[in-house]
């Protein structure tokens, strides 16, 4: 007797269950994200700043400069050092994310100014990256570095001892060749931001004359052999001036005239942009 056939469905190989569909698309979904982290990473580390450790500055170089210029020659009160450390910590929230600032002091008799102090403001917290960064660290360094390092500087120059001469011009001119013009060098063409912030009385007592004699004529003082000497290319400078008011000077300071000296003095052959003046009484 023959035998029947098989039945077909009883002659296949059972095969295993197809995964479910949200389970592939979860599995996608994690491979995605890890490959885009590790990506990132990747790309953070290639692309990380390098950082030079005593002074926070990028190796490759600062993306600006501020230069804070401090005459305390004939010295400062109490509510107008109160005052200056208000206006400089507004300074500093200005500045740019790895901006450098330079502190000098001004001195009589000085052959050639050296910073008191130099540092970039780090990377701000805010714009660390929460998978590839560390806010902490970048927090670190902004709070307990950075600012309290410069505040340090400042005091101390702020509390120099007073002095018979006061040579604005002379400093002015150090700062632009030794720091300005020197970074610009560095930058490649077109340079970087500049800035200088000048905390003085503007009262020039020193080879560019003495301003407590009264106000000179600009026009008369740029004929000067003296003028020819002290300028420098200050181009692309943008002055600020933290103008200390003196009782004793007011004939001089209580008129617009002294400040207009100063931006005729600056701006027309020099080439810098002095915007204004910030009056500190006291």
């Amino acid at each position: 007797m023959s035998r029947r056939p098989a039945r077909g469905g009883r002659g296949r190989r059972r095969g295993s269950a197809p995964a479910p569909v949200g389970a592939v698309v979860a599995l996608s979904l994690i491979g995605v994200t890890l490959v885009g982290v590790f990506g990132a990473a990747v790309w953070q580390q290639q692309t990380r700043v390098q950082i030079d450790r005593e002074t926070l500055c990028p190796k490759a170089g600062p993306s600006a400069l501020t230069v804070i210029l401090v005459d305390a020659t004939d010295g400062m009160s109490a509510v107008q050092r109160t005052a200056i450390e208000t206006r400089l910590d507004e300074v500093v929230t200005r500045l740019r994310e790895y901006e450098e600032v330079q502190v000098y002091s001004i001195e009589a008799g000085a052959s050639l100014l050296k910073p008191d102090f130099r540092v970039c403001r780090p990377k701000s917290p805010d714009n660390v990256n929460d998978w590839t960064g560390n806010k902490n660290l970048a927090r670190l360094q902004f709070e307990e570095v950075f600012r309290p390092r410069l505040r340090k500087v400042l005091e101390d120059a702020m509390n120099r001892p007073a002095s018979n001469a006061s040579p604005i011009m002379e400093a002015v001119q150090q700062v632009v060749v030794g720091a300005f013009q020197k970074a610009d060098v560095g930058a490649g063409a077109g340079g970087l931001p500049k800035r200088l912030v000048i905390v003085s009385d503007m009262l020039e007592h020193g080879k560019g004359g003495s301003h407590y004699a009264g106000v000179p004529d600009f026009a008369a003082f740029r004929e000067t052999q003296a003028y020819r000497s002290l300028k420098a290319d200050m181009d692309g400078i943008v002055v600020e001036v933290l103008y200390l008011l003196r009782p004793e000077a007011h004939a001089v300071q209580g008129t617009t005239a002294h400040l207009n000296f100063w931006k005729a003095y600056f701006e027309t052959d020099q080439n810098a942009r002095m915007p204004g003046a910030i009056p500190i009484e006291g």
